[in-house]
């Protein structure tokens, strides 16, 4: 059995907490659309080639693992300040 990728684990993720895509982003300072390409494992397309017609490889669009990294961190606080009913402040 094959390890759950990280798109299908963030969406879970969000979908345990209750949380729309709408509510994470206005929690996280993500937008509903960058949500929506992270919970399918994709980076957005990017240039008019691609806009055109001429497909990048679904390995050239993964997202790389400082970015996943990123934005785990951000969920993470997320979560913190859901469960701790505080929001953070230097």
């Amino acid at each position: 059995m094959s390890p759950t990728p990280e798109h299908v684990k963030a969406r879970q993720w969000r979908e345990k907490l209750d949380l729309t895509p709408k509510q994470l982003a206005d929690l996280s300072g993500y937008s509903v659309p960058s949500i929506w390409w992270f919970e399918r494992g994709l980076t957005p397309p990017r240039n008019k080639k691609h806009m055109a017609g001429e497909a990048k490889t679904p390995r050239e669009r993964q997202i790389r693992w400082f970015i996943w990294l990123r934005y785990k961190l951000v969920c993470a606080g997320v979560e913190q300040q859901l469960k701790s009913k505080q929001k953070f402040d230097w």
